[in-house]
């Protein structure tokens, strides 16, 4: 229907545009809301490959740090305590910035940023992400007969003398470091990435592994991976 209005003694004709239905805006908002929930899973798996793949980049550069360092003082980082003859640091990631990452000054919260930062792991109760192989085969070890890349404890003496380079019989299959685990990797730790970790190794490869497979196998394949002597030692496990 047009309706005609009269101004200055012209006839203008003026046309209404059809509008929606509310019954074709419930329509329209129920055929996005079911795209939505059709596109929300494959975004979030985007984003969590997007994480995991930032975390293997973060844990390269962490291996490449650890090789510098190994090239310049033949030995690893100790797990914690300062080390008696390598890199400076009180502990193994203060040691891998000054002699792998070559840093002169480190700021106080320098462990909860950049490399060191996991997109994917939970910021309580703390941000510190990456973890190092203190330990080995041991749920909790002691610094005295650790297995792991702790270094060997000298009673009395506050430095800790590093593991060296010859020390870890396989290289390939001696577990590192791991996105997981806040600041020491042991086993019964939690993997973030939908239940996967990735792993560092200390010839500097990275795996993806199952986090059952690294923090709960009790078979001398995974067992032997945790240990610098690349023997299962059973009887480390709790029992």
């Amino acid at each position: 229907m047009r309706h005609y209005t009269r101004i200055s003694n012209h006839s203008v004709t003026v046309s209404h545009a059809p509008a929606f239905t509310l019954i074709e805006l419930l329509v329209v908002i129920a055929v996005i809301g079911i795209l939505g929930s059709l596109l929300l899973p494959t975004l979030s798996q985007a984003l969590r490959k997007a994480h995991r793949i930032q975390c293997a980049s973060n844990l390269h550069q962490q291996g490449v740090a650890l090789h510098v360092l190994l090239a310049e003082y033949h030995s690893y980082p100790t797990g914690r305590g300062t080390n008696s003859n390598g890199a400076p640091g009180r502990f193994w990631a203060e040691q891998l910035e000054y002699g792998g990452f070559g840093k002169t000054n480190l700021s106080p919260d320098f462990y909860q940023k950049g490399v060191w930062r996991c997109a994917s792991s939970p910021s309580q109760p703390s941000p510190n992400d990456y973890g190092y192989n203190l330990y080995g085969s041991a749920a909790v070890g002691g610094d005295t007969d650790a297995l792991g890349l702790q270094g060997h404890w000298v009673s009395g003496y506050e430095a800790i003398i590093p593991i060296a380079e010859s020390e870890v019989v396989n290289p390939a299959d001696m577990i590192a470091m791991g996105d997981g685990g806040h600041v020491f990797l042991m086993r019964g730790d939690k993997a973030y990435h939908q239940g996967s970790i990735n792993i560092l190794f200390c010839d500097s490869h990275i795996e993806l592994l199952k986090g059952t497979y690294v923090f709960k196998d009790t078979s001398d394949s995974v067992l032997v991976r945790w240990n610098r002597d690349h023997q299962p030692h059973r009887e480390r496990l709790r029992p």
